[in-house]
C-alpha cells in the first residue's frame, strides 16, 4: 500500500512516476483551500503518468478496493485516494470526516474476449470547504486519454465485455449526487467494514495498512464485519451492503429508504410489506422469489414486473450471479 505523501501534479515526460513537475501550491489541484476546477484530462491530474499504462500510478495516491463491492455491469474497477500534504482521513467516530482536499478516483474498464482492458470513464469526487465536487472523465476510444465531460446529462458508450454487447451509461452530475447524498459521509465504498479485508496477494487488511501509512487517524479497535451462521445468508447481506445500503440506510438522504445495512437488514425484509410505491407487495417472501418485491428489482425483469429496476443508476446489465444467489436464498428461507 502506498502512502498519499504528496499531491497530484502535471507531470513531464523525464518525470519519473509520482515525480510532479508542479507542486501542490503551483497546481492548487489537491491543495485544500487552493483548490481548482477539475483538469480537462487525467493526461493533466497526474493520476497516470503514462495515461495508456494505468498498472503504473503516481505514488501520491493509495489503491483500495472494497469488500462487498458496488456490481456495474461487471466493469474492472481502480479506486484511488489521496490526500493534502499531513492530512489523514478521521476515523475516531463511527462516521468518519475527510478532509478538505481529499480526492478519489475510480476508473472503469471493460476487457473484451482475449483482448486487454479499455476504460470507460474516470470518475472524481474531491471535498472542498463548500461542499463535495464530482467530476467524470470519458475515454476515447484507444483509452489513450480521456476528456472531463459537463456532467449535464448521462452519456452512453456501447461496449464489450466478456462476449456481451451492451451500453455503459457514464452518470451526469445529477445522478452522481443521487447515490453520494443519500449517505453520510458522502464516499461510497471506503469505510471501516469495506476495508477490513485485504488487498489482493496481501494478508493485512486494509484498515491496518491505512492506519499504517498514516491515511486513517487511527485503526477502529473491533472492525466491523458481517458475520452469519448460513454462508448463503451472509454472502446475500454483503451484496445488500455493496450495492444497496448507501441508499438504502435509514436516513433522510435524496434517494434513501429503509434501512438494508447487515446489522437489521432480515428483520426489515423478511415477511414485511413494502412501503415504496415503486415495488408493490411483500419484501421478501420465504419460498417465493417471484413474489418478493426486493427480489423482483434486483432480477430487473420488466416481463415479469413493473417494479423499478435496482440499483436504478449504474447498471445496464444484470448481475445473474447475483440474481442467482437472492433467488436460491428465497428458497431457502423457511
Amino acid at each position: 500500500m502506498l502512502a498519499a505523501t504528496w499531491l497530484l501534479g502535471a507531470c513531464s515526460p523525464d518525470d519519473g512516476p509520482g515525480n510532479g513537475s508542479l507542486s501542490a501550491v503551483e497546481t492548487g489541484f489537491l491543495g485544500g483551500e487552493q483548490l481548482q476546477v477539475f483538469p480537462d484530462a487525467p493526461s493533466e491530474v497526474g493520476l497516470y503518468p503514462d495515461t495508456t499504462n494505468r498498472d503504473d500510478w503516481t505514488p501520491s495516491v493509495s489503491l483500495f478496493e472494497p469488500a462487498h463491492a458496488l456490481w456495474t455491469n461487471g466493469s474492472e474497477k481502480q479506486r484511488f485516494v489521496s490526500l493534502p500534504v499531513g492530512a489523514t482521513v478521521d476515523t475516531s467516530q463511527a462516521d468518519w470526516v475527510f478532509p478538505v482536499g481529499v480526492i478519489f478516483f475510480k476508473t472503469f474498464s471493460y476487457r473484451a474476449l482475449d483482448e486487454d482492458s479499455l476504460p470507460i470513464e474516470t470518475r472524481a469526487l474531491r471535498k472542498t470547504a463548500e461542499g463535495w465536487e464530482y467530476a467524470v472523465y470519458l475515454w476515447d476510444d484507444e483509452g489513450a486519454d480521456a476528456a472531463l465531460l459537463d456532467g449535464s446529462i448521462p452519456v452512453k458508450v456501447a461496449v464489450s465485455h466478456q462476449g456481451d454487447q451492451f451500453e455503459h451509461e457514464v452518470p451526469s452530475t445529477l445522478q452522481c449526487r443521487m447515490c453520494h447524498e443519500s449517505q453520510e459521509p458522502r464516499v461510497i465504498g471506503f469505510d471501516e467494514l469495506r476495508l477490513n479485508a485485504p488487498l489482493s496477494g496481501d494478508t493485512a487488511t486494509q484498515l491496518a495498512e491505512l492506519a499504517e501509512a498514516g491515511i486513517l487517524s487511527e485503526l477502529p479497535p473491533a472492525p466491523d464485519e458481517i458475520v452469519h451462521e448460513d454462508e448463503l445468508t451472509e454472502s446475500v447481506l454483503g451484496y445488500f451492503q455493496g450495492n444497496c445500503v448507501h441508499c438504502h440506510n435509514g436516513s433522510f438522504g435524496a434517494a434513501s429508504a429503509f434501512d438494508l445495512d447487515h446489522s437489521v437488514a432480515l428483520e426489515n425484509i423478511i415477511g414485511v410489506e413494502t412501503t415504496s410505491e415503486l415495488v408493490g407487495g411483500i419484501r421478501v417472501t420465504p419460498g417465493l422469489p417471484d413474489e418478493s418485491g426486493l427480489f423482483l428489482a434486483v432480477s430487473r425483469n420488466s416481463e415479469v414486473t413493473t417494479a423499478q429496476p435496482m440499483p436504478p443508476i449504474g447498471v445496464q446489465r444484470v448481475d445473474e450471479v447475483a440474481v442467482d444467489m437472492i433467488r436460491r436464498w428465497i428458497l431457502a428461507l423457511p
